[in-house]
C-alpha cells in the first residue's frame, strides 16, 4: 500500500468529500446529462440528415437517440465526480513536519504537534446487516467503513472512508482496529423496519460504558461530524497518523 512522507517543509492539503443537501445532488447530476442529450440530440440529427445519399440519413432519430444517450451517459459520470471531488466542502486537513491542521467549514481550526501526545482510536463498520440511513445508502453493502479518531487535548477530529473489501483489507486485518456491528443494537419490530426511516441504532448505555464504549462513542462523533475522504486521501492522512502517532 502507497504510505508517502511527508517531505521536509511541505505541505500536504486533504479535502473532505462535499455533502451536498439530496436537492443539489439531484439537481447537479441530473440537469447536465438531460442538458446534453437534447444539445447532442439536436447535433446529431442535423449532421445526419444533411448526408445526402446515405442509410444513415434515413435511420436519423434512431442513431441520434443512441449518439445523444451514450453521451449523457458520460456527462451523468463527470457531473457526479464533478460533484463529489471538485466542489470544495470546506473541511480539510493538512499535514506537515510540525504536525497537522483540521479546519471546519466555518474557518475553525484544531491544531495538532506530532511532539505532543496524540492518541489514535481505530475501527471499521461492515455495511451490512443494519439499516443505512443518510450518506451510507449510496453505498454497497459489501463495502466497509474505515474510521479513526484523533485527539490531542481538547482537540480532536474523526476521519472516514468508504471502501471495496480489497482496499479495506490493509486495516480490518490490523488487529488494532475494532469491528464494530450497529446491527446488533437495531430494534427489528415490524413497525420500525417498515414505518419509520432507518437511523442510527441506540447504543445501550451498559455498551457505552463497557470495553468498546471508547469506539461507540467516537462513532457517534463520526456520524454526526466525521470528515469523509475519498480513499486515497484517507490512505494518505492514516498511514502519516500511524506513523507518527505513538498511542
Amino acid at each position: 500500500m502507497w504510505s508517502p512522507v511527508i517531505g521536509s517543509g511541505g505541505n500536504t492539503l486533504l479535502t473532505a468529500v462535499v455533502l451536498h443537501s439530496s436537492f443539489v445532488t439531484v439537481f447537479v447530476i441530473l440537469k447536465s446529462p438531460v442538458v446534453t442529450f437534447i444539445v447532442s440530440f439536436a447535433i446529431l440529427a442535423m449532421v445526419i440528415r444533411s448526408i445526402e445519399d446515405s442509410l444513415a440519413s434515413d435511420f436519423y432519430f434512431a442513431l441520434s437517440c443512441a449518439g445523444a444517450m451514450a453521451l449523457a451517459i458520460g456527462a451523468a459520470g463527470a457531473s457526479e465526480y464533478y460533484t463529489k471531488r471538485r466542489w470544495l466542502s470546506g473541511r480539510s486537513v493538512t499535514l506537515n513536519n510540525e504536525g497537522m491542521i483540521a479546519e471546519e467549514k466555518n474557518g475553525e481550526k484544531a491544531y495538532f504537534t506530532w511532539e505532543g501526545h496524540m492518541s489514535l482510536v481505530k475501527w471499521y463498520i461492515r455495511l451490512s446487516g443494519y439499516r443505512k440511513g443518510g450518506r451510507e445508502r449510496r453505498v454497497q453493502s459489501d463495502w466497509y467503513c474505515i474510521c479513526c479518531q484523533v485527539q490531542q487535548d481538547e482537540d480532536r477530529f474523526v476521519a472516514f472512508s468508504y471502501m471495496p473489501e480489497e482496499k479495506a483489507g490493509q486495516f480490518i486485518g490490523d488487529k488494532w482496529f475494532v469491528e464494530l456491528r450497529p446491527g446488533e443494537y437495531e430494534q427489528n419490530s415490524i413497525v420500525r423496519r417498515w414505518l419509520s426511516p432507518p437511523k442510527r441504532p441506540e447504543i445501550p448505555t451498559k455498551v457505552l460504558a463497557g470495553k468498546q464504549g471508547h469506539f461507540w462513542l467516537a462513532e457517534r462523533r463520526r456520524w454526526a461530524d466525521g470528515m469523509e475522504f475519498e480513499e486515497d486521501d484517507f490512505f494518505v492522512l492514516f498511514n502519516e497518523l500511524d506513523r507518527r502517532v505513538v498511542d
